[in-house]
């Protein structure tokens, strides 16, 4: 019998609480589980103690997670009050020499467990996950050690043109050229990158990129959508719901929260978890209601079984592409996309025989999305259907890809 290999999987954000680049690899680990051992080393914002550990899942940590923990839990408001002042004054000192910025022990740290790990279980491949940019940092490090070992970039989000890394940075023209080396020579000293095909195309024309080292992926869709129940909610309110995240720059929720509001009969449910948009969101429509995030498994069955039309905001950024637009999709049902450029994400709803586009400051948007409801509340397209309007984007063709370049077969 063929043994194992052991595979580790760098991400943020995978368990408890699963951020959207780790819920579009963990679709092929679920699948490829039974012929590979998967480690996860990720990170959370909770006590690693607050939850059952599992023995393949493990987290980063660092003197300033300590104390951002002992903060939370401390009753004295003075005493978190200084050392909450020290952390922001630390970090906004070394963001101005560090690359990319002050969260960089990030990167030592999942190299250090991933030495660790190394030491205890032969790894045969490193797989590292965008966004963030700090488990490349760690790859990287890691293969110039061990160039022996494979290392798989999947890369969904970019680095020089992320603007999160420009913030608080002085000298942003000098940084913008370091980031560019930088991300380079991740690219360049990876295997090969698997790339979703906004950032395929960046790589190969902005930063010539050979061939050789780059490999497209679509996003998939989510089979696990098409076993739930859909329930139509006749004579009743309009049910929208948004969640995912939110940011000033590139996916402003202004627009979206005012025209939605607008709607006659209707009562729309918020899961966005607190950010940059925070001004945004207090004193909200007695018809819109927010709450926190759910859970990955939560997330899926109330998208298919308790609301009747599904938003979605467009990124500004045309090199990243919301894989949640294809969550969206693998329901079947009606979706309202408010978008600022006519990108990919567009196009995908364009396509989409129950959705629906609307541009950023439109002036009829509250008529168009009032006949779009009266026409398509209660509709639901099946997945196979679906499966036939975006063949691309079938997960079965995606793992093949995925699979060959681990180098497991």
């Amino acid at each position: 019998m063929k043994q194992k290999k052991n595979v580790v999987v760098m991400s943020t954000m995978y368990y408890p609480d699963m951020g959207a680049p780790s819920a579009v690899i963990d679709k092929y680990i679920k699948a490829l589980s039974c012929v590979c051992n998967f480690y996860y080393i990720t990170k959370t914002y909770k006590e690693h103690t607050e939850f059952v550990n599992k023995e393949n899942i493990l987290y980063i940590s660092s003197i300033w997670h300590k104390l951002l923990m002992f903060c939370n839990k401390n009753q004295n408001k003075v005493v978190v009050t200084i050392i909450l002042a020290f952390i922001n004054a630390h970090k906004l000192l070394m963001t101005q020499i560090c690359n990319p910025n002050a969260n960089s022990w990030e990167s030592s740290s999942y190299y250090n467990v991933l030495e660790n790990l190394h030491s205890k279980k032969k790894i045969d491949c490193v797989i590292s996950v965008s966004n963030t940019v700090f488990t490349q940092f760690a790859a990287m490090r890691f293969k110039k050690k061990h160039p022996n070992i494979r290392w798989v970039n999947f890369v969904t989000d970019p680095y020089t043109t992320n603007y999160v890394y420009y913030r608080y940075k002085l000298f942003k023209g000098l940084w913008n050229k370091l980031f560019k080396k930088t991300e380079k020579s991740f690219y360049l000293h990876a295997d090969v990158n698997l790339m979703c095909p906004e950032m395929y195309e960046y790589a190969k024309s902005a930063l010539s990129i050979p061939l050789s080292k780059l490999v497209c992926m679509n996003f998939t869709l989510n089979e696990e959508y098409k076993d739930f129940s859909s329930n139509v909610h006749i004579n009743e309110k309009v049910k929208f719901v948004y969640a995912g995240a939110v940011y000033r720059d590139i996916r402003n929720p202004q627009f979206m929260l005012n025209t939605i509001s607008q709607i006659t009969n209707s009562v729309t449910d918020l899961f966005i978890k607190k950010g940059e948009c925070e001004d945004m969101l207090i004193n909200l429509p007695k018809n819109i209601n927010r709450y926190e995030f759910v859970s990955s498994e939560e997330y899926g069955r109330m998208i298919c079984e308790k609301y009747d039309i599904l938003l979605s905001i467009g990124n500004r950024n045309t090199i990243q592409f919301p894989s949640k637009t294809l969550d969206l999709i693998s329901t079947g049902k009606p979706i309202i996309n408010f978008y600022f450029e006519k990108n990919s994400q567009y196009e995908m709803i364009e396509q989409y025989p129950l959705g629906i586009n609307i541009a950023e400051g439109d002036l009829n948007a509250k008529s168009v999305i009032t006949n779009f409801c009266q026409k398509f509340k209660g509709k639901r397209l099946s997945f196979e259907t679906i499966k036939c309007i975006f063949p691309q984007n079938i997960f079965e063709n995606q793992l093949k890809t995925f699979k060959n370049n681990i180098d497991i077969i």
